[in-house]
């Protein structure tokens, strides 16, 4: 019965998408001028198998049942887990450990909406939500059920700091590097269209494998593989972040004059990768997996669904603090 009202809901959705794209009221409409979705992210260990395509309504319906099931007093992110650890509170450490242990298999839900370098996150299960303006250098924090709000002002101009020129001695103290042959091997396959959520997509899988071999000195011989399966829409992908200024630490040659690996490049590849930038609507990242396979010891999952345009009147209501709360002291 579930799996019924979540078919008959996605179509409905789907129908509700389509009509109000192609204009199915009477009138001129607004152009869009952003973009919402939710996120569904996570990580599957071992045998614990990922979601396949098309899941997502599903693992919604579980995300969110996973965490209407926890106390509200019981924080379960990693920022309150090491919180709890720090501040000597072992109880309330294995709780937060054993709550991010269920949010990373049950899947941590976010809505992301997008207008102008304007970002909004909204944490569902947590009912939080974080505002970025980068062009104001200013991020709110929303509490959706105290009604509370808190502004972080900054420069928004952070970059990478320089090491000290003293870190591993001087080039003369350095011992010489080593060598090894690295052996690049990346294989591409199309998938074929799917429709996922009521979006079209193409999808392709793509496997990287690499081996280390011959090494020398401070190199080791190695192996690894990693195999990414996609599904991209045609929707344009925002940027989620503020871009900021990186100072690069020092010249890749200086690096290497201090001692470390020198890996000799060979590369190999099969197949056509196809172009990315458009909206990813289903990602599966697995680690370490056997080319033939693509599943690995874990993987990480990204699901997305229920996509809409941001018209002129949304934007008020999504980016600005809502008049009936406080800010906090």
């Amino acid at each position: 019965m579930k799996l019924r009202l979540v078919i008959i809901g996605g179509a409905a959705f789907a129908f509700a998408l389509a009509s109000h794209a192609i204009g199915g009221k009477a009138g001129p409409q607004p152009a869009p001028v952003g973009l919402q979705y939710e996120e569904i992210a996570r990580v599957a260990f071992g045998s614990n198998t990922p979601p396949p395509p098309g899941s997502f309504q599903a693992d919604r319906l579980v995300a969110m049942n996973a965490a209407s099931a926890q106390a509200p007093a019981q924080p379960h992110g990693l920022g309150a887990l090491l919180g709890s650890i720090a501040s000597g509170n072992i109880g309330s450490a294995v709780s937060g450990a054993m709550g991010a242990y269920g949010q990373f298999m049950n899947g941590d839900i976010q809505r992301l909406s997008f207008y102008k370098g304007w970002v909004r996150t909204d944490d569902l299960a947590q009912a939080t939500a974080t505002i970025s303006k980068c062009d104001k250098h200013q991020l709110i924090e929303l509490d959706l059920t105290k009604k509370t709000y808190r502004v972080v002002e900054g420069t928004g101009s952070a970059g990478i700091s320089q090491p000290s020129q003293s870190a591993g001695g001087s080039p003369s103290q350095a011992a010489a590097p080593g060598t090894v042959d690295l052996t690049l091997s990346s294989q591409a396959t199309a998938l074929g269209s799917k429709t996922l959520d009521g979006i079209n997509t193409i999808g392709h899988r793509e496997t990287v494998s690499m081996t280390m071999s011959n090494a020398t000195g401070s190199c080791h011989n190695g192996q690894f593989a990693s195999t990414e399966e996609e599904y991209v829409s045609g929707i344009h992908q925002p940027h989620a972040f503020c871009k900021l200024p990186v100072r690069v630490p020092m010249h890749v040659t200086e690096a290497a004059s201090r001692g470390g690996c020198r890996p000799h490049f060979s590369a190999h590849t099969s197949g056509r990768s196809m172009a990315s930038g458009g909206l990813v609507m289903y990602s599966l990242v697995s680690m370490g997996g056997a080319q033939s396979s693509g599943r690995g010891n874990f993987a990480f999952v990204t699901e997305r669904g229920n996509v809409r345009s941001l018209y002129p009147a949304d934007i008020p209501g999504l980016f600005e603090v809502p008049a009936d709360f406080r800010k906090e002291q």
